[in-house]
């Protein structure tokens, strides 16, 4: 081997020089571009099986690398922020700082795996990627169960739930689980591409094999499968089409214009080529300040009425009345989102101008029945960080609103947190009870959430997960709901249970317990969202338990500890090496 002259010496780039990066980061550039590609930004299905490879430009960023982790991160970071600024395209119209912050934030979280990844393989190559994966889920796992209260979004598994076979093993390790496989397969691909020897495909054949067998084990899961009640559960879902602008502003003749349609297609639900057993409106839906009895009692108690644009009035509880006499005419069980009250109370002050207080507010799906308010909610758990909720500094109110008034003036955080994970028991028309789950929007993508939700000490408590949601939010991108609806997929396929997806602006969907795809869209339209409709089709629950009923998330959580300790060893090291002054 010979020794390079000087003049090709100085030709190359000196260590830790940010020449060194341009390479990786057009290589986490093509991660970003694979990623977008695989996921479903024009039609209902992507690229998918781009997904199998869509984590190798990382692993092979963190090979090139290695001789400068600590521009590893930055470069990392860079490189994928083009996915995250794709997904999040929608926050232009909420908030101009949140668009440009969020996806450096959720950057920072795979860049972390690619400086472990690189900083292993300064001495370890072959250790670096078999550690790869670990890091990988590991960091997935810290953004989306722990840091800033969990935002489980865009995991590069996600395109896979479109091949039930290939992501059948999330009812058995996770979907976080299944991340692992392809961030394992991606390690192995590059292994192989850089041994020249005869063993040099023995790792994706390994990692190959490890997958047909979960996945073997988790479709024996899907059948035979035992119904738990009696026939399939025939649900009506109205989608309807409030812009999220609107719903801000919400007026008191808007309001009335809309509730007249939900109303209309909530009466077309019932027409005898349809007979559903349950209808489910989206996530705070119902006009109307709350459908909380209590609040509703202290409205009418003490006169409370809003005023129309004419000057005439309207009681504050002609929304809830409209409603109950809705149930009333369908005589079909109802779900529907509103706000809850809790204790309000009503003073005058010395003008004569009504003030109402409360002990707090949650975001609420109630059961209407039979012209009546079923004394039964659940109150959503984890309220959606940055919408809902802003984690960390909502404990600090003045803080909260000074940052608000900055990034997204005229948004309030003034939701609680619910605590409980009531199951909601719907009887059906034919005198069964379906016992229901309702998460409410942000909430389908919560894996941990999810599992506690459906089972109780591996113990299955409900038959159908309601999930009420208002994509509105995501006003022009389609993709963003889309992806919404590929998060409630998974759910149904680690938690073996149906989904029945009402949402706000679409896509509302039938979601098989496989996490297939029954229906989607309204009006026969697949994937329709922007527009108003109905949707009927019946899901089949199962009693079988599947394995990540008691497995939960165990391997991702492993994945974080180590990657947590792999992160405290390097900076131990880093200190001890760092020079004292004398």
């Amino acid at each position: 081997m010979t020794r390079p002259t000087a003049a090709s010496e100085s030709v190359l780039p000196p260590v830790g020089s940010w020449r060194m990066g341009l390479r990786p980061g057009a290589w986490l550039a093509l991660h970003s571009v694979i990623m977008i590609a695989a996921s479903p930004i024009f039609t209902m299905v992507g690229a998918w099986p781009l997904a199998f490879v869509s984590l190798v430009p990382c692993v092979v960023a963190a090979l090139a690398l290695k001789d400068a982790p600590r521009k590893a991160f930055v470069v990392a970071a860079l490189g994928l922020i083009p996915w995250w600024f794709v997904t999040h395209a929608w926050l232009i119209n909420v908030t101009v700082a949140g668009f440009f912050a969020v996806p450096f934030i959720l950057s920072t979280f795979d860049a972390f795996a690619i400086f472990l990844t690189a900083r292993l393989a300064r001495n370890h190559r072959t250790l670096a990627l078999s550690a790869f994966p670990v890091f990988w889920t590991g960091l997935n796992y810290v953004r989306g169960e722990i840091a800033f209260d969990g935002y489980a979004w865009g995991w590069a598994s996600h395109p896979l739930i479109d091949a039930r076979v290939v992501a059948a093993p999330a009812c058995v390790i996770g979907g976080y689980g299944v991340t692992f496989l392809v961030a394992a397969f991606a390690a192995a691909l590059v292994y192989a591409k850089q041994h020249t020897r005869n063993r040099r495909f023995l790792a994706p054949i390994g990692v190959g094999a490890a997958w047909a067998l979960l996945s073997w084990f988790g479709v024996s899961q899907f059948s035979p499968s035992v119904p738990s009640i009696a026939a399939p559960v025939r649900f009506a879902i109205v989608q309807t089409n409030v812009p999220q602008d609107n719903k801000l502003d919400w007026t008191i003749e808007q309001e009335n214009r809309d509730f007249d349609r939900f109303r209309d297609l909530t009466l077309k639900a019932m027409e005898p080529q349809v007979g559903p057993d349950v209808v489910v409106w989206p996530e705070t839906m119902a006009p109307g300040m709350t459908l909380a009895p209590q609040a509703l009692k202290a409205l009418s108690e003490n006169d409370i009425f809003v005023r129309h644009e004419d000057g005439s009035r309207q009681w504050a509880t002609a929304f809830a009345d409209s409603m109950l006499d809705l149930s009333e005419t369908i005589k079909v069980p109802l779900i529907v989102g509103d706000s809850f009250i809790d204790n309000l109370s009503i003073h005058l002050t010395p003008d004569g101008k009504p003030v109402l207080d409360s002990d707090a507010r949650y975001n609420a799906a109630f059961v209407l029945r039979e012209g009546k308010i079923e004394r039964q909610w659940y109150f959503k758990i984890h309220l959606t960080p940055f919408g809902e909720v802003m984690p960390y500094i909502s404990s600090w109110p003045w803080l909260e609103r000074q940052l608000l008034s900055i990034g997204a003036k005229g948004m309030t955080f003034d939701l609680a947190a619910g605590t409980e994970p009531t199951v909601l028991t719907v009887p059906a028309t034919d005198g069964r009870t379906i016992r229901c789950v309702t998460p409410i929007c942000f909430e389908s993508t919560d894996s941990r959430l999810l599992r506690r939700l459906v089972f109780d000490k591996g113990i299955r408590r409900c038959d159908v997960i309601v999930n009420l949601t208002n994509d509105g939010w995501f006003t022009f991108s389609n993709l963003t709901r889309r992806q919404h609806l590929q998060a409630a997929r998974w759910r149904s396929l680690e938690t073996l249970t149906p989904t029945i997806r009402a949402a706000n602006t679409g896509v509302s969907a039938l979601i098989s317990f496989d996490g297939s795809l029954i229906a989607s869209g309204v009006d026969d339209r697949s994937g329709a969202s922007d527009i108003d409709g109905l949707l009927t089709g019946e899901v089949s629950p199962t009693s079988k338990v599947p394995p990540f009923a008691t497995i939960g998330n165990s391997l991702p959580l492993l994945c974080a500890a180590a990657s947590g300790l792999s992160l405290l060893l390097h900076i131990g090291r880093s200190i001890r090496r760092k020079p004292t002054r004398t």
